[in-house]
């Protein structure tokens, strides 16, 4: 029989008509007019699984299984692909041709696959190869790595992807005190996740007086923890901020301020001290405990924003944190929604902190940030003042003497105390046990 590349039964192919049809059978010779037929009329053929040693021959045309045999046998490979066999004759594909140690070989599909000895491999093709080893992706904020099969499949990372590869922050980094710490109710999230919120326009404090515009976003998902800010604190005094570090891309002096400097502990034992403002409420422990996860409290406006410049972020400013708190043009009461806050959505009205994402995912925003309210506070960029108008990726950076929290915290009584239109100020230079800081990030 002579050798003729088949593909599989595409509308082109079929269009072709009785023309083809007669020189494919005069090609093929006697006995296979029938078996072009079904081909052409996109039945696929049967396809006969032969065997043994003796050399019996196992046919597959069009997309039907796979002949197996013995040493010296033959296969026809559906669609695009050729089998090759040891000691026999193969009919060539397309495509990728599979390989078979003394019997038949895989029909069928755009890769052939590979059969060990005799067999009736079933047709529909091999897997078909989608990317170089070690070759690496963005899937949104998790990352793809290519396998040694040329399958993409997710890899773990703690923190996102960015340019196909893990991004880390320095807080975060894994091998270190507070990398690899999980987060959420049920211990299964990277502390240092930090989702995209896709910018736009909506109402400053759901107040259509005062209308705003954000740019795209980073917000992490969880305020930092005390685990995170142990790595800030071991390095420190080394890593205080630089001048101009934690700037906003959009605003202009909106960076570290030299001048800030002496706003900053002295020395490691300083801020270790500071971190101690209220015994019995404060989530600080010199030695890692049982805090870990918990918010840092007990911070500064200044030392907040050295932390997040150490990390590689910086502060939001107001119109942000408050974008990500109503859920944009969803201009949500709450974070979550406009369900009136009970213990099932936020910590509130407690003797203390609770553990980050301790509500989640009820408690959630629109865009997956946890306790946006409740827990503890939350330093923004601004001064507490009017509202700049017009405002596209604005904030009160100019005037002012206290600097804008947001959020509630753990000892709001009222579940009004949560909303976000909720607003006020406080010095700068004060630390409380519940107030605390979470970053954001350019994309």
């Amino acid at each position: 029989m002579g050798a003729l590349r088949i593909r599989s039964g595409e509308a082109r192919d079929r269009r072709r008509g009785a023309g083809w049809l007669a020189v494919a059978m005069a090609t093929l010779g006697p006995g296979c007019e029938q078996r072009v037929r079904s081909f052409v009329d996109g039945d696929g053929g049967a396809g006969t699984a032969g065997g043994g040693a003796g050399g019996g021959s196992g046919t597959a045309v069009g997309g039907g299984g796979a002949g197996g045999g013995g040493a010296g046998s033959s296969a026809t490979g559906g669609g695009a692909t050729g089998g090759g066999a040891t000691g026999g004759g193969a009919t060539g594909g397309e495509a990728t041709g599979g390989s078979a140690t003394g019997g038949g070989a895989t029909g069928g599909g755009e890769a052939g696959g590979a059969a060990a000895g005799g067999g009736d491999t079933g047709g529909g093709g091999g897997t078909p190869v989608e990317c170089s080893p070690d070759e690496a992706r963005c899937a949104g904020d998790l990352i793809e790595v290519c396998g040694s099969d040329g399958r993409w499949g997710l890899a773990g990372c703690a923190g996102w992807c960015g340019a196909g590869r893990c991004i880390l922050p320095p807080s975060c980094r894994l091998g270190e005190t507070g990398a690899g710490e999980t987060c959420g109710p049920e211990r299964n999230q990277p502390c240092c996740a930090s989702p995209r919120v896709p910018g736009g326009r909506y109402d400053r404090s759901n107040d259509a007086a005062s209308p705003a515009e954000v740019s795209d976003l980073r917000l992490d998902r969880y305020e930092v923890t005390v685990g995170r800010f142990r790595k800030f604190v071991e390095a420190y005094p080394a890593s205080r901020p630089a001048a101009g570090a934690g700037a906003h891309p959009a605003i202009l002096r909106s960076g570290w301020d030299a001048a800030w400097d002496s706003r900053l502990p002295a020395s490691q034992a300083a801020l270790r001290d500071d971190l101690k403002c209220n015994p019995g409420l404060h989530s600080w422990t010199d030695d890692a405990g049982g805090n870990e996860l918990k918010p840092i409290s007990c911070v500064s406006w200044f030392v907040a924003f050295a932390f997040c410049a150490w990390d590689g972020g910086r502060l939001p400013t107001e119109a942000e944190w408050d974008y990500a708190s109503a859920g944009g043009s969803e201009q949500r009461a709450y974070p979550w929604g406009n369900a009136f806050p009970n213990s099932t959505y936020a910590v509130f009205d407690m003797t203390g902190s609770a553990v980050v994402g301790s509500k989640s995912p009820r408690g959630d925003g629109r865009w997956g940030q946890a306790d946006l309210a409740g827990n503890v506070w939350e330093w923004t960029l601004d001064f507490e003042g009017t509202y700049p108008q017009p405002c596209r990726d604005c904030a009160n950076v100019e005037r002012g003497s206290a600097r804008v929290i947001r959020g509630g915290s753990w000892w709001q009584p009222r579940p009004e105390d949560l909303s976000a239109r909720l607003r006020t100020g406080w010095d700068p230079t004060d630390v409380t046990d519940a107030l605390g800081v979470r970053c954001a990030r350019k994309l």
